[in-house]
């Protein structure tokens, strides 16, 4: 059955209605089809697991519409550890003061899950890799779009998609949605009104797993949106701490 999702994941690019409907009509897969997936794999040093392997994820179960296939690469064990989601769009002083005065805490409790987007997110990432802490990168493709820079041996790089898959508008909210299921918490440093950040805390929400808000001078900004609709404010890492 493995190599079944595996093949249709493949060819409907990692879209699960496709999928499930390739498996109703009972499509017949040939074994060198399969064959030549895996090798493609192997070539771009990637692994995979499916829905039915013991170390599949839990959190993904949670999904309504879990992913039949996880592309990696990297150690899956990463996931056994507390996960928070630390990020932001709007860098200044005042997010840069937050970062530094939280890091510390934040690093030695929890491992990070990070979506990239953002050259905020990315420097984020980079701190925990310096301390020496991996990170896991959830992609909004596949993996053929991951930047080089990116790339090291402490991170694991989960995808939904086969590599060759381009990055769409759907695909990044469907990366929000395994962001969130993963993650224990989310902190927002700093948020542009309107910002896709806001469609990662309706995620959080939706599970009711809490969001912790950095204030902002800024009235029209996303954080103080989030704050007037529910979210935790945040001045320091202990209130998170307390809070939990």
């Amino acid at each position: 059955m493995n190599d079944i999702l595996l093949y249709f994941s493949y060819i409907n690019k990692g879209n699960n209605y496709e999928i499930f409907k390739d498996l109703i009509k009972k499509k017949k897969v040939t074994e060198s089809q399969i064959i030549q997936i895996k090798k493609i794999l192997e070539s771009a040093n990637l692994k995979y697991i499916t829905v039915f392997d013991k170390e599949y994820p839990e959190a993904f179960k949670k999904l309504k519409y879990a992913p039949y296939v996880i592309y990696y690469r990297g150690d899956l064990n990463i996931l056994n550890n507390p996960l928070v989601c630390m990020t932001g769009d709007v860098e200044n002083m005042a997010t840069e003061k937050y970062l530094d005065n939280s890091f510390d805490s934040m690093s030695k409790q929890f491992n990070l899950v990070t979506s990239d987007f953002t050259k905020f997110d990315r420097k984020i990432a980079k701190m925990f890799n310096l301390v020496n802490k991996g990170v896991i990168h959830i992609l909004a493709s596949g993996h053929k779009y991951l930047s080089k820079e990116l790339e090291n041996n402490l991170d694991l790089f989960i995808s939904q998609y086969p590599p060759d898959v381009n990055p769409k508008y759907i695909r990044f909210k469907e990366r929000n949605a395994l962001i969130s299921v993963l993650a224990d918490n989310l902190v927002i440093y700093g948020s542009k009104n309107a910002s896709g950040i806001i469609n990662l805390a309706n995620y959080f929400v939706e599970l009711g797993k809490e969001v912790f808000c950095y204030p902002s001078v800024d009235l029209e900004d996303g954080n103080n949106y989030l704050l007037k609709n529910g979210a935790n404010l945040i001045t320091h890492v202990a209130d998170l701490m307390n809070y939990n």
